[in-house]
């Protein structure tokens, strides 16, 4: 009874990882702030993965206005290391996947203004149940002064912000735990 249960168990997480890998991949339309960095631009969060390394997983944050296009994974991310508002996140290096916006006021603040034209589509209203945070670990290429990534994201509905929540937290925990130990 105990594995059959475990069976299930393994069963169910494997499926919820493949639903979440699909949404990611087709991509969720939003608004996207990079504390030290962009802010204010609307994009489509796409999961980039190459079909032989899904460890090599990246969120990619590409400018809404850019149309989508099928490319191989090294022009994919070379497209978004050069056109995107926000460089890639490799999933690996996410840290931690929050509600809300972590007070990052200054930032938020200067894309939602009264002005229609440059906020997003609410305006100014700013609701804390539409945000994202993704904190990255440190740049390790970057030594002792390596800085972590802090990247908020705002989804049109509450609902949207939920299931990206938890399906970047679902395949960042899978990208750890099968991830080799480098030595």
């Amino acid at each position: 009874a105990r594995a059959a249960r475990q069976a299930q168990m393994l069963q169910q997480y494997e499926s919820s990882i493949e639903n979440a890998r699909a949404r990611l991949e087709m991509g969720l339309q939003g608004w996207v702030w990079e504390v030290g960095g962009t802010h204010n631009s609307h994009v489509v969060v796409q999961l980039v993965e190459p079909e032989d390394k899904p460890e090599a997983a990246v969120l990619t944050f590409r400018s809404a206005s850019q149309p989508q296009r099928r490319f191989s994974m090294a022009f994919s991310l070379f497209r978004a290391r050069n056109e995107a508002p926000v460089a890639p996140v490799a999933v690996r290096d996410i840290f931690e996947v929050l509600p809300g916006h972590l007070d990052y006021e200054r930032i938020l603040s200067h894309g939602h203004s009264s002005q229609p034209t440059d906020a997003s589509p609410r305006g100014s209203r700013v609701d804390p149940s539409l945000y994202l945070s993704i904190v990255t670990i440190p740049d390790a290429s970057a030594g002792a002064s390596g800085q972590s990534r802090r990247i908020v994201l705002e989804l049109p509905t509450r609902q949207e912000r939920n299931h990206a929540i938890t399906g970047i937290r679902l395949l960042s925990s899978d990208a750890l735990m099968t991830t080799p130990a480098s030595s």
